[in-house]
């Protein structure tokens, strides 16, 4: 999991939520400008990532799996997970640590 969030609190929020709730994980956190130089030697199962802004500083590699948050509220997700794309209102944490764990099932199987 990489998180490049652009807010510090709510992104050490989610780290320590993941930590505590899926401690299996490897987990990191960068600034959204490193995110797609870290994701490529990182290699990430899930990228999640802040588009606040119409410019984006990233651009998700295809192959990645990945959530991007406009967290105005109420915060709205754009998510791709194995090719499909779906949007999620109202994200909260336990929504991606679900999100997560379907990318660990396509990842890995049930079995993981």
């Amino acid at each position: 999991m990489l998180f490049a969030l652009d807010d510090p609190t709510y992104c050490e929020e989610i780290v320590s939520a993941f930590e505590r709730c899926r401690p299996h994980f490897r987990v990191r956190s960068v600034e959204r400008r490193e995110m797609t130089s870290e994701a490529l030697r990182f290699r990430p199962h899930l990228v999640v990532f802040d588009a606040f802004d119409r410019r984006p500083l990233v651009t998700p590699q295809e192959e990645w799996d990945w959530v991007q948050l406009f967290r105005r509220v109420p915060t709205l997700a754009i998510i791709k997970i194995g090719g499909r794309y779906q949007r999620m209102d109202n994200v909260r944490v336990e929504d991606l640590l679900a999100i997560a764990d379907e990318v660990e099932e396509l990842s890995f199987g049930e079995e993981h």
